[in-house]
């Protein structure tokens, strides 16, 4: 009976405080406004947490939805979640890193070992460059689109 509801039955539904009506409108919306959530958060878990609260506060004020046609359930209830995470990464924008009391660890001198990595990795990557630079002299102008900024290390 509820899978065949439309819209605006299920939101009727869902003021009226009905569990079953709102457990539909979770079933039906919860897989899009997942995937919306991940879109803004760092990770599943706080994707999750911000898919269940904007589905808790939808259903707190499905009272005040007005339908508008098709597809305006699932587009309020979008709204609802974009917001929240909005308002999530304003919130969590400036994070504070707590300093212990006995001051900044000192940072010692590179050994010899790291210049010589940094050095293999640096030649590796010009190597590369220049093997990128002349494959792509060899290929038509017109069909060149290899970003050539990475490439400056073959010129030097």
């Amino acid at each position: 009976m509820y899978r065949e509801l439309d819209e605006q039955s299920l939101a009727r539904l869902c003021s009226e405080n009905d569990r079953r009506a709102q457990e539909e409108l979770y079933t039906k919306y919860a897989g899009k406004l997942f995937t919306l959530c991940l879109r803004y958060s760092d990770n599943r878990d706080e994707a999750r947490d911000l898919l269940h609260d904007s589905i808790l506060k939808a259903l707190s004020r499905i009272d005040t939805f007005s339908y508008r046609g098709e597809g305006s359930l699932y587009a309020w209830i979008r709204r609802i979640a974009i917001n929240m995470a909005l308002a999530d990464i304003r919130r969590n924008k400036f994070r504070f890193i707590h300093l212990s009391d006995t001051g900044p660890e000192e940072i010692s001198e590179p050994s010899e070992e790291d210049f010589q990595k940094s050095r293999r990795r640096n030649s590796w990557n010009s190597f590369q460059a220049c093997r990128i630079r002349s494959a792509q002299s060899s290929i038509c102008p017109a069909w060149t689109v290899i970003p050539t900024r990475r490439l400056q290390a073959c010129s030097e």
